[in-house]
């Protein structure tokens, strides 16, 4: 229950009633020739260039309109100081006019909108302290081609969204001038910051967007602790400046003598709450400048939200009221605070994983650490950091922390825990043996895959004594039914035996999971096998060496949540960057032999030979994938040169040892080396 001062609020009911109108009389309105309607105009590039009609931008008198594209395109940031207006040049271009003398803390920032441009921010600072009517303002140059063509989305940091739908001329709350269009977004106090969005423009370069702000005479502002404070004492004072003089901008209104305070962690409340409500604070300190109010001790780590309305007359008999802006803030911390999330892990099976979390006290005591494991049962002792060792399947699950101090508890986030081991291998029998046994999953998870298409055809695979499955490029396929273990998607490696048929300048999908742009891809395109992940468009890929039609070659394919790499028979031919969880493709299934573009619709078929089809959850990484080859070939090969290996042949011995000492102290120093 919030405390109250002076109360007086059922006093003020009757005359509540009367508030509108006088509000109405005293508010400031959106004519032309108001001095204190501003206008910011968002207008790309801004690099200097004159307004469109040849006028030179004028100073600004301090304000700065910084913009930026959200996501922080550095090609589209500006910060631009200057006032950029338009006076009305006949029969070129259709502005009104305000080109008149305006107040020092006036600015025009000029950015044209046109085509297609990308969501915006906008930050006006420098501005006279003091409470600011905010407009969302279009000027569109319409043409016979394109009327009325435009959707725009505009808001305030915390404030109301202003959409324009395509007939914007029905726009409700709307003011029209020429091709201008106005509607309200709310109050704020500096600095203003907006969001903009815009999208199916179609005016060319001579539609604009962006603010209008009027300086508000009749409201409190100024608040203690700003707005969107953050870390505020629960035991401070609230403050406030009284609204201005009407008739000296600047200066608190005399005739103020009473102030409502609406207090409370329920945004909505605050915002529509009425003087004659029982939780209403009347404060009679009146028009003095600046007013405290001491709210008692407000719940830690608790975002609050308030208003302040204010009044002529006695609280007996109120003549007008000037209702606040909503402004907030969030109280200190009380519990932990977590600053470091434990993170997912993918450990091969028999090896370690680390879960860490990193939290602070706000009480500066001691934090306590208890882990919790996927039956939510302790484990671990008192520690920032748990260990898994050795990861088995039995491990795997949710894993999450909980810290305490002295005021109670949090708990972390969970990180899941995955053991990194082979959840899929298909294509694997003898020669001799039943080609169906190519279909058979033998990785003990089970998951065995149905055969569609013309009929099995097999051959002798690479291996000795191996069998593989022939794929006649016009309807074979194998389709492996969805399951929990085939959807892993923090990392993948995928590896097989395959021999290309042909590769004309098009796609042949080896394996895929899920349906179009799955999880994963392996494919063949003009002599070259293509890995892709994390649902990229299908140009954004992997791609190791050409490789022969009619030859044999072991392919491996590895995501290890950071970056792709594809290995051509244990060797390392291609990689790049690549981070994010993979496209989940839960309910959709594995994909040998085509590309499944929609429910019963397949295309791209591979027209080749596939043998020991192998799916990991985790990346392997090269040592593994080396052993993979030697393990199918016996082949003995140099999967890594070693680093200081001079004379390559893949060990750092005294032979290395003995080039680099032949070239000691060798100088190519000019001129103390000069022969």
């Amino acid at each position: 229950m919030i405390r109250k001062r002076n109360v007086g609020a059922a006093l003020l009911l009757v005359a509540f009633v009367c508030q509108v109108a006088g509000a109405a009389d005293a508010e400031i309105s959106l004519d032309a020739e108001d001095p204190n309607l501003d206008f910011v105009y968002f207008h790309h590039p801004t690099d200097g260039t004159p307004n469109p009609d040849g006028s030179v931008p004028r100073d600004a008198g301090g304000v700065t309109v910084t913009m930026d594209v959200l996501g922080g395109d550095p090609d589209l940031s500006a910060v631009v100081s200057g006032r950029n207006i338009y006076p009305p040049a006949a029969n070129t271009w259709r502005y009104r006019d305000f080109s008149k003398e305006q107040p020092t803390d006036t600015v025009y920032a000029a950015m044209s909108a046109f085509g297609t441009m990308p969501s915006l921010s906008c930050e006006i600072s420098g501005l006279t302290d003091g409470a600011y009517k905010v407009y969302g303002v279009i000027n569109v140059y319409e043409t016979e081609e394109y009327p009325n063509w435009i959707t725009a989305i505009m808001d305030l940091d915390d404030g109301s969204a202003l959409a324009y739908p395509e007939d914007h001329y029905n726009l409700a709350n709307s003011i029209a001038n020429d091709n201008y269009y106005l509607a309200p977004l709310g109050f704020t106090t500096p600095p203003i910051r907006c969001r903009m969005a815009k999208s199916t423009v179609g005016m060319g370069d001579s539609d604009y967007y962006g603010l209008a702000y009027v300086r508000e005479p009749l409201m409190a502002y100024g608040p203690t602790p700003a707005n969107r404070a953050v870390d505020v004492l629960a035991d401070g004072d609230l403050g406030w400046k009284t609204g201005d003089d009407p008739n000296d901008l600047g200066q608190p209104d005399p005739a103020i003598t009473l102030h409502v305070l609406y207090l409370d962690p329920n945004s909505a409340w605050v915002a529509s709450a009425e003087p004659d409500d029982p939780a209403a604070i009347v404060i009679t300190d009146g028009g003095t400048g600046t007013t405290t109010y001491d709210p008692g001790s407000l719940v830690k780590d608790t975002m609050h939200y308030w208003r302040v309305d204010e009044a002529y007359g006695s609280v007996e008999n109120p003549t007008i009221f000037k209702k606040g802006m909503v402004w907030s803030f969030r109280t200190e911390k009380e519990f932990p605070v977590i600053i470091t999330q434990p993170q997912d892990q993918a450990v091969k099976e028999g090896g370690a994983a680390v879960f860490t979390v990193e939290a602070t006290d706000p009480l500066s005591g001691t934090l306590d650490y208890e882990w919790r494991d996927p039956a939510d049962q302790l484990v671990g002792g008192n520690s920032p950091t748990l260990t898994i060792s050795p990861v088995a399947v039995a491990d795997e699950g949710a894993y999450y922390c909980k810290v305490t101090n002295a005021s109670g508890t949090v708990d972390s986030a969970a990180a899941n825990l995955t053991a990194g081991r082979l959840v899929g291998r298909w294509l694997v029998a003898t020669t001799g043996s039943d080609p169906n046994d190519l279909l058979q999953d033998v990785s003990g998870e089970d998951n065995h895959g149905v055969f569609y298409g013309g009929g099995l055809s097999s051959e002798a695979g690479p291996e000795a004594g191996s069998l593989a499955l022939d794929f006649d490029g016009t309807d074979d396929y194998i389709e492996v039914a969805d399951d929990a273990v085939l959807n892993y998607r923090d990392a993948v490696t995928v590896a097989c035996w395959a021999k290309d048929n042909w590769h004309l300048n098009q796609w042949n999908f080896l394996a895929q999971k899920g349906i179009y742009h799955g999880t994963w891809e392996l494919r063949r395109y003009n002599g070259y096998y293509v890995f892709r992940t994390n649902g990229n468009s299908w140009e954004d890929y992997l791609a190791g060496s050409q490789w022969a039609t009619g030859d044999w070659v072991y392919v491996t394919c590895v995501y290890d949540g950071t970056n792709d790499y594809m290995y051509h028979d244990g060797r390392l031919v291609a990689s790049r960057s690549d981070t994010g969880a993979m496209k989940d493709t839960t309910g959709e299934p594995l994909i040998i032999g085509t590309r499944q573009t929609a429910e019963s619709s397949f295309d791209s078929y591979f027209f080749g030979s596939l043998s020991d089809l192998r799916l990991y959850n985790y990346g392997l990484n090269a040592a593994e994938v080396g052993e993979l080859y030697y393990n199918a070939t016996g082949e003995e090969f140099c999967y890594q040169s070693p680093m200081y290996d001079f004379n390559g042949d893949c060990y750092t011995d005294l032979e290395d040892l003995a080039m680099f000492a032949a070239t000691w102290l060798d100088c190519g120093w000019i001129p103390d080396c000069l022969p």
